[in-house]
């Protein structure tokens, strides 16, 4: 069965961010930079997942370490983003504890699932967290406009992918089970997020100029 028209336009989705990061490379200052290469990262974990499984190889171990990755990276980038120390601390300690849950129902309880449930609920949860402290700095800035602020807009995508998809997620094995059909229907939903966060973080790329 071929694959769907959203599924391909949400993959290539990944490299507008890419391609306005790597335009406007040199006018990034650091932080800019940093996510400039998260946006890299994602979008070279979509490729290598993607070529794995047309090798006819199975890439759901690949996917799951890689949720764990981008769950690191993007703790780091929320400590660099948010000055306040407090929330840095709130946000190390949430990820050791996500370290460390992610592992054991990875590779002992959950090692044969497709999704690793655990991992992308607790990945969402942070991402949704992240989001909402982002988008509420952002908006009490009053020296810059908040919709010139890359603060809001990266905060505004991990709001706008996490809360539509975490259960969709979470639930992914048991879609699966029911059958392809059902899967694939829910599925379009992730895909559509997709796409709109990628956009979301290009025109968060465009905002750097700022900084």
């Amino acid at each position: 069965m071929p694959f769907p028209l959203l599924g391909q336009i949400s993959e290539y989705s990944y490299a507008v961010p890419v391609v306005v990061g790597a335009y406007r490379f040199r006018k990034l200052g650091f932080l800019g930079k940093g996510f400039f290469f998260y946006c890299l990262f994602l979008a070279m974990g979509m490729f290598t997942e993607d070529v794995i499984g047309r090798m006819g190889m199975s890439n759901h171990s690949f996917m799951k370490i890689f949720a764990i990755g981008q769950t690191i990276y993007m703790t780091i980038l929320f400590c660099l983003f948010v000055k306040a120390k407090r929330f840095r601390i709130s946000a190390i300690f949430f990820l050791l504890v996500f370290l460390v849950t992610s592992g054991i129902t990875q590779f002992y309880l959950n090692a044969n699932d497709l999704f690793n449930s655990t991992t992308l609920f607790s990945r969402g949860i942070l991402s949704l967290i992240f989001g909402a402290i982002m988008v509420n700095i952002a908006t009490n800035i009053h020296e810059v406009q908040y919709f010139k602020n890359p603060l809001f807009w990266f905060g505004s995508a991990l709001l706008v992918y996490n809360a539509g998809t975490i259960m969709i997620l979470s639930f992914g094995n048991e879609l699966y089970k029911m059958g392809l059909q059902y899967f694939e229907a829910t599925w379009y939903v992730n895909w559509a997020l997709l796409t709109l966060s990628n956009l979301l973080y290009s025109y968060t790329i465009l905002c750097f100029h700022n900084e």
